[in-house]
């Protein structure tokens, strides 16, 4: 049986602290990747109900990924 990493199971990583800059937006532009754009949607909204993500102002919610 090969072995198969959590790397060599991962679609997509997107390093946000590497961004630089405050309030950062991401668009979907390629419908080949629209599936995992909308994931990251997803994923970014139950990060905000669950208070997990650091927004400016405080207590507001973050927008990184807007369709």
């Amino acid at each position: 049986k090969e072995y198969v990493s959590y790397l060599d199971r991962m679609d997509v990583m997107v390093l946000l602290d590497l961004i630089g800059t405050a309030n950062p937006k991401f668009y979907s532009y390629f419908p080949d990747t629209y599936g995992l754009y909308s994931q990251l949607m997803e994923i970014e909204k139950r990060l905000n109900s669950l208070g997990l993500l650091d927004a400016e102002p405080p207590r507001s919610e973050t927008h990184y990924f807007d369709s």
